[in-house]
């Protein structure tokens, strides 16, 4: 899918370290999508979802990723419906669509 060029922001995110690792993979062995597009992407993909539910989380690390401005807006708004902190969506969001991306490899 190509998306339309659109405003973008650096963040510092926590991302658990195993997630991350995973995303490299994909990027570097798979895909032909920078880390930032394929968070985008999970975070696109989560927002169509009718229910989300937190999870624990361990080893978190700061990673410097690009956000477009919609996907911010999607993760404002799912973080108003499920009050739930952004940094637990986003890596719901990376959990979910790294096991989606494992299974078209």
């Amino acid at each position: 899918m190509l998306l339309k060029k659109e405003e973008l922001s650096q963040r510092t995110l926590d991302i658990e370290a195993n997630l991350y690792e995973k995303l490299a993979d994909l990027s570097a062995n798979y895909y032909d999508a920078s880390i930032s597009k394929i968070i985008n992407l999970c975070i696109y993909d989560l927002a169509e979802k009718e229910q989300v539910i937190a999870t624990t989380m361990k080893d978190l690390e700061k990673h410097s990723v690009i956000i477009r401005k919609s996907a911010m807006e999607c993760l404002n708004e799912m973080k108003s419906k499920y009050n739930i902190p952004i940094y637990v969506l986003i890596n719901i969001a990376i959990k979910e669509g790294i096991e989606k991306l494992e299974k078209n490899k």
